[in-house]
């Protein structure tokens, strides 16, 4: 799933990522990457199914994020 990654750039002034993991969902490969930008926060979900590639992408004010506690 690395290559997936590759030249991701989040269109998050400042943005730094903050985790990746790598793991499946029902056999398919899938990644996430946590990232925190000026202000924003956001996750980059993907899903390889080899014949289909489900991107998820979320954006939230950080503030709104630390207070979930995530």
């Amino acid at each position: 799933m690395s290559e997936v990654w590759a030249g991701f750039q989040p269109e998050v002034p400042g943005a730094q990522a903050q985790g990746y993991v790598e793991g499946t969902i029902s056999g398919a490969g899938a990644a996430v990457l946590d990232y925190l930008g000026q202000g924003l926060a956001g996750s980059l979900v993907v899903i390889d199914g080899h014949a289909t590639l489900v991107v998820i992408a979320y954006v939230v004010a950080e503030a709104r994020r630390a207070a979930s506690g995530r």
